[in-house]
C-alpha cells in the first residue's frame, strides 16, 4: 500500500489548539472582502443569480486537513481512472444554519 503525502494548501491559515493543545479538527477562516479568495468565491456564486437577488453578508473557508485529505487521494484515483478530464466541478448548495457545523466536520 502507498502512502499517500498530502500538503494542505499554502492559503491555509494555522489551526487554533483545543483545550488540551491538539489542533482543532475544523477551522473557519473569515475570508477578507479585498482578497483574490474571496474575489473568486463570490464570482463564482453569482453566475448565473439574477442581479440584486442575492447580497452576500461573509465568506469563510473551511479548513478540515481529514476531508481535504481524503478529497485528493478521491480525485487522484479517478484522474487515473479517466484521464485528468474535468473531473471536478465547483456546485454551491444551501441549508439550514443548524446542518453547517455537522457538513464542515464530516461533509455531505
Amino acid at each position: 500500500m502507498v502512502s499517500l503525502v498530502v500538503e494542505l494548501p499554502q492559503e491555509w491559515d494555522s489551526h487554533p489548539l483545543d483545550g488540551k493543545g491538539r489542533k482543532e479538527r475544523v477551522h473557519l477562516v473569515r475570508l477578507d472582502i479585498d482578497s483574490p479568495e474571496y474575489r473568486d468565491v463570490q464570482e463564482r456564486f453569482m453566475q448565473g443569480i439574477p442581479v440584486g437577488r442575492v447580497s452576500i453578508s461573509s465568506i469563510q473557508r473551511v479548513q478540515n486537513p481529514s476531508m481535504y485529505r481524503s478529497y485528493v487521494a478521491k480525485k487522484q484515483s479517478m484522474d487515473e481512472k479517466n484521464g485528468n478530464h474535468k473531473n471536478e466541478r465547483r456546485l454551491f448548495h444551501g441549508t439550514g444554519y443548524h446542518n453547517v457545523k455537522e457538513i464542515n466536520a464530516h461533509g455531505l
